[in-house]
């Protein structure tokens, strides 16, 4: 089989081009994106991306990443609250120790490049459903260009900070 996967346009994408496009639309689907809007976003064919959401475990890899590091410290938190009005936390001391402990061991670069992704991640998607919202074509196809302008640029930059952060 070649390593090339045909787009909506009837063109061809590279191996590279093609790993590009699984991992942006994992990261889609993760964040709560249909395949219908992701076959649109990335300009592939709807079969394609079922053929990736099945072959790569889509569903699972959504369900790893539930949970962010602000849900984390919300928990945390959440805990804390429950124990001083007295209520029966969801947590016990020691999940809750090994949840604080984890946060901890995280250095603040670490914690701050999480909470940054995160925020982007939510910016990007705002602005990809703001896009996929547009009935008119040429306002909609205008929008999902700059859309993904702006979530190329995120990528650099995020990945330029997780080299900085992690040869810390």
């Amino acid at each position: 089989m070649p390593n090339t996967i045909n787009n909506m346009a009837g063109g061809r994408l590279n191996k590279n081009e093609a790993d590009k496009k699984k991992r942006q639309g994992l990261r889609m689907f993760i964040n709560g994106f249909s395949k219908d809007e992701i076959a649109d976003i990335l300009e592939v064919h709807i079969e394609t991306i079922k053929r990736w959401a099945n072959q790569f475990n889509w569903e699972d890899e959504k369900d790893v990443h539930s949970i962010s590091i602000v849900e984390l410290r919300k928990e945390v938190l959440q805990t804390f609250a429950d124990m001083k009005e007295g209520k029966t936390p969801k947590l016990s001391a020691d999940q809750l120790s090994k949840l604080a402990a984890t946060f901890d061991k995280l250095s603040d670069n670490k914690k701050a490049l999480s909470y940054m992704y995160q925020n982007f991640e939510s910016l990007s998607n705002a602005i990809l459903k703001d896009a996929l919202s547009e009935r008119a074509k040429k306002t909609k196809d205008y929008k999902l260009e700059v859309a993904k302008y702006v979530r190329e640029v995120m990528d650099q930059l995020t990945s330029a900070t997780y080299k900085e952060v992690f040869n810390d």
